[in-house]
């Protein structure tokens, strides 16, 4: 702001002159740097930003959980291309996401919003076509989040059976006892589908979110330390019981895959399963509103 002041013999101010004062004002109340970032963008901060850097990685990683998201698919990239396909289609699959997160976090630095994508898309897309490319893009993100969340669920059914057979081994699930478990996990975790019905079933479904809304961030990253220690537990546990090693020469070998699918296709099929082992590391975008300083914190948890 520039000013020019002049004053009397006694010291005292008689007159200013203040150019740009509109402006300047305009500036002085955007004191909150995220504030100003969202009134940028065309609407005001709403939400407490209650997110520590941590729990945003803590969330995000809640979300993708990359080695149990990958353990899922170890046996049928066995099958697939063997244990070739399975530690080199999970490194292709690390190269191609970490090249997709970094365009992602680029522009998440710079128009941090907890709409994501499709707010994205909208901003950075041709004024002819924003609404109807922001309106495909925000589908297409539904649609994925509803393809894993199903993806999910049936990991969860597929668990259960197998949890089942571990104290009853003469316990062996068939395809529609499967089906059941999943049907009961989608009926456990899809309270607020019945809202409209019955909205007190909303309302226990979301209990953590408003009665305390404070201790989200304490309970992501307690998730984020009780899947890393499951992590460490697990792989510790497979090295001390092991009781057969292969040669370090049977990871690069090819043709052991007994898919029945040619081996390039099963490859390439491999490496799409892989990459659920990074489903979702777009999640700490959307809380963009609710952390400090996002255009920085939300790259580096990403």
């Amino acid at each position: 702001m520039t000013a020019r002041i002049k004053t009397t013999r006694s010291g005292e101010k008689s007159s200013a002159d203040i150019s740009g004062q509109g402006s300047e004002l305009a500036l002085e109340s955007l004191t909150d740097l995220d504030s100003a970032h969202l009134s940028a963008q065309g609407h005001a901060s709403e939400l407490p930003r209650s997110f520590s850097a941590l729990a945003a990685v803590g969330l995000g990683y809640s979300i993708t959980n990359s080695w149990a998201g990958y353990l899922s698919n170890f046996g049928q990239n066995l099958v697939y291309g063997g244990p070739q396909n399975v530690v080199f289609g999970l490194l292709v699959a690390t190269a191609v996401q970490w090249i997709i997160t970094l365009g992602l976090a680029e522009v998440a630095s710079a128009f941090p919003s907890a709409g994501g994508q499709y707010h994205f898309t909208y901003i950075l897309a041709p004024t002819r076509h924003k609404r109807f490319a922001a309106f495909v893009v925000g589908w297409m993100t539904l649609l994925g989040w509803w393809v894993v969340t199903c993806s999910g669920l049936s990991l969860c059914a597929v668990s259960v059976a197998g949890m089942i057979n571990f104290w009853h081994e003469e316990f062996e699930a068939e395809r529609w006892q499967v089906y059941l478990i999943y049907l009961a996990s989608i009926f456990i975790t899809g309270w607020s589908l019945m809202a409209e019905h019955d909205p007190s079933l909303t309302r226990l479904a979301a209990a953590p979110v408003f009665l305390s809304p404070k201790a989200i961030p304490k309970f992501v990253q307690t998730a984020l330390y009780v899947s890393v220690s499951g992590f460490v537990i697990v792989f510790c546990m497979l090295l001390g019981l092991k009781k057969h090693t292969q040669p370090g020469s049977f990871i690069t070998q090819s043709g052991l895959g007994t898919s029945g699918w040619r081996p390039g296709t099963a490859w390439v099929m491999g490496v799409t399963n892989a990459m659920y082992a990074y489903a979702g590391t777009d999640g700490a975008i959307h809380i963009a509103e609710e952390i400090p300083r996002p255009g920085k914190n939300i790259p580096r948890a990403m």
